[in-house]
């Protein structure tokens, strides 16, 4: 004998109720509406932060084709305005009705609204266009998105995460609201990415800009020690002086033609290895890390060498120069040959 179901609307109303602001509607709407409602719509601006997402040209044209083959059908999830009155998911789908307006004035298609939504609730919205952790960074209004979105979690699995093994940082479960509450803990991660941008042709980005900012953290001095190893590795170093910078240099050139399966975690750890060798004068360091290698941590300050005594002679006569010029005004002399 089948045991008999209870309708969904039975046991949805035995349940407590949630005390809310939330209302939701369904309506017919056409292109004026839309248009209306879009004006809450805030466009991804850099530096500002509570903005949308972009729209995808290609899911909106997607959307204004089925609205005007007559194939848009009620479906309930909503297009939602937050208790602030911004519109915090469906611009696509407004934005589709407008277009489709252009063609047949008088369409109308039947839209599910809910309005007072909690302003938390952008962080768990995924309808659509998937949102990726680079869309909840354009909408906080920060740049170069991508990028900043792997630092972070890379930056998050170092500090928390054990490494044992290649797929465990992968699999860390990454959500937009970590993220936020990472990049809010660690803001000096963006000027990391500006950093490691300039050596981008032998260091990837995302593990260069995590190892700026460890060096950065760790060292205490403001971020120098870790733009110095930095202006090494971008700039190169007198290889008739022995420095780990320049091991490291010439071991990235190599390593991208025979250690194809590495990753960018695997680049951090070394990198890890090279500046601890160099902060402490170490010349002779094995450049990569083995099987069983636990991963490497950045060392700390009270470990690290004075700056004056691992910078090459070349670096601190560049440094004197400096400092002269600045007090005096005189440039150092440098011979010029005729051509």
């Amino acid at each position: 004998m089948t045991e008999e179901r209870v309708p969904p609307a039975e046991l949805v109303l035995r349940a407590d109720p949630v005390d809310t602001p939330m209302l939701y509607f369904v309506v017919w709407a056409d292109g004026p509406l839309a248009r209306d409602l879009l004006q809450w719509n805030q466009e991804p601006e850099l530096g500002k932060a509570g903005t949308n997402r972009k729209a995808s040209d290609i899911k909106v044209a997607e959307y204004c084709a089925t609205m005007l083959a007559d194939e848009w059908q009620t479906n309930p999830h909503p297009v939602v305005f937050s208790e602030t009155g911004w519109q915090e998911d469906g611009q696509q789908r407004l934005k589709a009705l407008v277009k489709a307006s252009l063609t047949r004035p008088n369409i109308r298609v039947p839209l599910t609204i809910c309005i007072n939504a909690p302003d938390e609730s952008r962080m768990v919205m995924d309808l659509g266009k998937r949102r990726t952790p680079s869309d909840f960074l354009k909408m906080a209004g920060q740049s170069n998105t991508v990028v900043l979105a792997s630092a972070l979690k890379m930056l998050y699995n170092y500090d928390h995460t054990p490494r044992t093994g290649p797929e465990v940082w992968r699999k860390t479960r990454w959500t937009p609201t970590l993220q936020a509450e990472v990049l809010a803990a660690h803001p000096m991660i963006r000027e990391g990415i500006k950093a490691a941008t300039r050596s981008k042709h032998l260091l990837t980005v995302v593990p260069g800009a995590v190892l700026w900012y460890l060096i950065y953290r760790a060292m205490e001095d403001g971020g120098e020690k870790a733009n110095w190893f930095f202006r090494g590795l971008e700039r190169g170093t007198n290889p008739d002086e022995l420095d780990a910078r320049y091991t490291f240099r010439e071991g990235l050139a190599r390593a991208s033609l025979v250690h194809r399966d590495w990753d960018s975690a695997d680049y951090l750890g070394i990198g890890i290895k090279a500046f601890n060798a160099w902060a402490v004068g170490e010349n002779k360091w094995v450049f990569g890390l083995r099987k069983n290698e636990r991963f490497p941590k950045v060392i700390s300050a009270a470990q690290s060498l004075p700056l004056q005594k691992i910078l090459t002679e070349a670096e601190l006569k560049a440094i004197g120069d400096a400092t002269k010029e600045i007090k005096t005004g005189d440039k150092p002399y440098v011979k010029f040959e005729q051509p």
